[in-house]
């Protein structure tokens, strides 16, 4: 705060710094003890860390350097940005954690095939049990690497993770394809990238939610990214989710209605966010949620849900979440509107999809 930074209203963590003409220049992001700074230009670089030297002492890079450097890395995510005539890219990787992941899993474990499926997981015991209490660091290894970088692993590894207290010796056999799964994808990057040949770019929040019905829990799954309306080039990947659903569900409508619930408070944090730090104008357009399904479409703008037969089994938890999301679309705080199944970008968060349909998912979501 002593440089004349400001606290992000929204996100804790985020902290930004505006020019003369109240424009954000230099972004500060924190996690616990690690900081990442993004700043304009060489000079912008160069005048905050001699501001910064002479408050705190500034630990020496491996060169002796004490001044600014490219950064390439932050909690174990790799990044390389570069542009060219046409757009400007973020490549976003975790090669050296993945390669440091695999090594240390087959040093206790043994050498896992490559697999280009990820596995159906087994059914949980019937009782708790200690056999899954030795699988929870590599469990939470592929946690971190999940929520970082890889949602097609997201859903994999939370049903793995639920079920460490419910352990089967079909578990350790999965959780090794997962390995063996990761292995063959040791090399996926995450591309993002903002084209350059938009001249008034129409920057826009976009999420898609989906929902599994799969008694007695059933599985919700979200992405939001930021889009340019004006360019399919442009695309960010902000969030992904994938969630087991703790209200129960008897209809895949009732769990659709509680999925299409989960993204718009994200959504609406990402936008007050986006807006504060600059990425969105003030008069920016409202945020787009995508439903694959018709009919909870139409009871979204309906507002309620008829007593008919396809809507018989809904909770009254469910049939007031309708309402909600009714006011949220009427209140014009979010546009919801339908998608395709195959164009879901949150359909492989609520299932473990086969190896093509994994390919697919990845190439949507700009994994390569």
């Amino acid at each position: 705060m002593k440089f004349g930074f400001q606290k992000c209203k929204v996100i804790n963590g985020i902290y930004y710094k505006k020019n003369a003409s109240g424009e954000v220049e230099i972004l500060l992001g924190c996690y616990v003890d690690d900081c990442v700074v993004c700043l304009p230009n060489k000079e912008a670089a160069t005048k905050f860390f001699n501001d910064l030297s002479k408050e705190v002492n500034i630990k020496p890079g491996k060169d002796g350097s004490t001044g600014w450097v490219k950064a390439n890395r932050f909690l174990g995510i790799e990044y390389d940005h570069f542009k060219d005539a046409n757009k400007r890219m973020i490549n976003i990787s975790m090669h050296g954690y993945v390669r440091h992941a695999i090594e240390k899993f087959e040093e206790v474990y043994g050498v896992v095939r490559i697999t280009a499926v990820l596995p159906e997981i087994a059914e949980r015991a019937d009782e708790r049990n200690e056999l899954g209490h030795p699988f929870r660091s590599p469990i939470a290894t592929l946690l971190w690497l999940a929520r970082c970088m890889r949602p097609d692993l997201a859903r994999v590894v939370c049903a793995l993770a639920s079920v460490v207290e419910y352990w089967t010796p079909a578990h350790e056999n999965n959780l090794k394809k997962t390995y063996g799964f990761l292995k063959h994808t040791e090399g996926l990057e995450m591309k993002m990238s903002v084209s350059q040949k938009s001249k008034s770019p129409k920057l826009r929040l976009v999420g898609w939610s989906d929902a599994s019905l799969n008694l007695p829990k059933s599985v919700a799954g979200s992405v939001i990214a930021l889009i340019d309306e004006a360019n399919e080039d442009t695309f960010i990947l902000l969030h992904w989710q994938s969630k087991t659903i703790q209200m129960a569900g008897y209809s895949s409508a009732a769990v659709e209605y509680v999925a299409a619930g989960n993204s718009p408070e994200v959504l609406a944090t990402l936008q007050e966010t986006c807006e504060e730090i600059g990425l969105l104008s003030k008069n920016a357009e409202i945020p787009i949620e995508n439903i694959d399904s018709q009919p909870v479409l139409q009871g979204i703008r309906r507002g309620y849900a008829p007593y008919e037969p396809l809507f018989a089994k809904l909770t009254k938890t469910c049939r007031l979440r309708i309402s909600q999301l009714n006011y949220l679309e009427e209140n014009n705080l979010i546009k919801f509107q339908y998608v395709k199944t195959n164009e879901n970008l949150a359909d492989g968060l609520t299932k473990i999809l086969d190896g093509q349909k994994i390919v697919e998912m990845q190439g949507m979501l700009r994994m390569e």
